[in-house]
């Protein structure tokens, strides 16, 4: 789990409004057992609190809320939720759709045959320098 999945599952529970994100965000650190957790100085809703947190995640947020299909979305409230992809993307992070992999698919395979190849190594030595040249052709079909 990183960060932002940490804040996907707190907004579940808990709508924040950006500056609170924020707030959370720069008082989540790594515990000793490997998972987030917020850091105990500022437990108990006093990371609320922070003054110091202006413009901490801000880019990280800007990922989570932008683009065509947002992974959190404002309501009329001004809080944040998690959308359906969002919650889903918690869930499996690295999921694509059918159509999203074959178009990778595609296009793996139409750059693979398309480099050029290298057929042969000149290559020269000397005492004070090595010159290797090669040789490519440049189309491959």
């Amino acid at each position: 789990m990183n960060k932002s999945t940490y804040l996907i599952n707190w907004l579940e529970k808990e709508p924040l409004k950006f500056s609170e994100m924020n707030r959370l965000m720069k008082s989540v650190k790594k515990g000793s057992h490997g998972g987030w957790a917020i850091e105990s100085k500022w437990e108990g809703g006093r990371w609320k609190l922070r003054r110091d947190y202006q413009g901490y995640w801000n880019t990280s947020l800007c990922r989570l809320r932008g683009g065509d299909n947002p992974l959190i979305k404002k309501d009329d409230n001004g809080k944040y939720h998690p959308t359906k992809r969002g919650l889903d993307n918690k869930l499996h992070p690295f999921k694509r759709d059918g159509e999203k992999l074959k178009k990778i698919r595609e296009n793996r395979a139409k750059s693979l045959f398309n480099y050029p190849r290298v057929i042969e190594f000149l290559e020269f030595e000397n005492a004070d320098y090595k010159l290797i040249k090669k040789v490519r052709v440049e189309e491959f079909k």
